[in-house]
């Protein structure tokens, strides 16, 4: 069994926990989301910082992150800024994206940092090894916009998520119609033999919200919803998505 143990919580391929993502604008905003989602039993938030205004200012950055670990508790935090080419807000510089995540990385507040495999490879090894250094742990990600890829693509991108030392690899893809969600949702089962890393496999859109359920089944270790409406969002509510996963989890881990 792949699994990553973060805090209290172990993150496995064989039963997905549900993170909210936090993404406000403002830091009310975040602080609102955060309390709303521990309050009604999300395992994980992961705060998008590439929707809050101040982004650019650290000591802001630093704020938010030291009021979300109060109001998070023992649930594990991550961190992600995704750029516009990977389903991000903002677009920044290379040395604004290094300093934002030494920032969090730094400060002990996240227990996991998303960072995207374009992003990696630009900033470059050196990069790299300052966020190991750091007790956060590493989740690495593709985003796939447009279209679902070619299963020997997926496989590969996470197999050198894996060779970069990430501690999850991740890849999400725009499901354009049922047959990319089904292909997407049967990678998972190609895994096994190529990466030994928990992964995070889902397809994007509306076609694809069927994907994010089924992390039980093909082995994601995550599951994402949200506890704000946003018109374009193809996340679930939380309590939808607690009561999907609950219908179709396995009777024997409902016994434990």
């Amino acid at each position: 069994m792949k699994s990553v143990v973060v805090r209290d919580l172990i993150l496995t391929d064989q039963e997905p926990k549900i993170c909210v993502a936090i993404k406000g604008d403002t830091q009310e905003e975040i602080f609102r989301q955060a309390t709303k989602a521990v309050a009604e039993g999300a395992e994980l938030l992961e705060w998008r910082g590439d929707y809050f205004k101040e982004y650019q200012e650290m000591t802001s950055v630093l704020a938010v992150l030291q009021e979300l670990r109060q109001i998070a508790g023992n649930l594990p935090v991550i961190f992600s800024f995704l750029t516009p080419d990977n389903d991000g807000i903002n677009a920044v510089s290379p040395a604004i994206l290094r300093e934002i995540y030494l920032t969090a990385a730094e400060s002990g507040l996240v227990d996991l940092l998303e960072l995207q495999l374009i992003v990696a490879e630009l900033i470059g090894p050196s990069f790299m090894n300052l966020l190991r250094g750091t007790e956060a742990k590493l989740i690495l990600s593709h985003y796939y916009l447009d279209d679902t890829p070619d299963d020997a693509l997926i496989l590969f991108q996470l197999n050198l998520m894996e060779h970069l030392k990430a501690d999850i690899g991740k890849i999400v893809a725009h499901g354009n119609s049922r047959h990319d969600v089904m292909k997407m949702m049967s990678v998972g089962f190609q895994v096994e033999p190529f990466v030994a890393i928990p992964i995070i496999l889902f397809s994007s859109g509306d076609l694809g919200r069927l994907s994010q359920i089924a992390g039980g089944i093909n082995g994601s270790c995550i599951a994402y919803s949200s506890v704000a409406y946003y018109p374009d969002s193809d996340e679930y509510t939380l309590e939808e998505l607690q009561l999907a996963l609950e219908l179709l989890k396995p009777q024997e881990y409902k016994r434990r």
